[in-house]
């Protein structure tokens, strides 16, 4: 049983990691964007 718990928290562990990942990726995508944004909108 503590095996399979401690799996769990790794398992789980991991999903929160991934997930931050994920989302600082999008954060950084969508601060590219507005400045690629924000430039063309000055360009023009």
């Amino acid at each position: 049983k503590i095996a399979v718990s401690n799996g769990a928290g790794v398992l789980q562990s991991l999903a929160i990691m991934f997930g931050s990942l994920v989302q600082a990726i999008l954060l950084i995508i969508a601060l590219v964007g507005s400045q690629r944004t924000a430039r063309s909108i000055l360009g023009m």
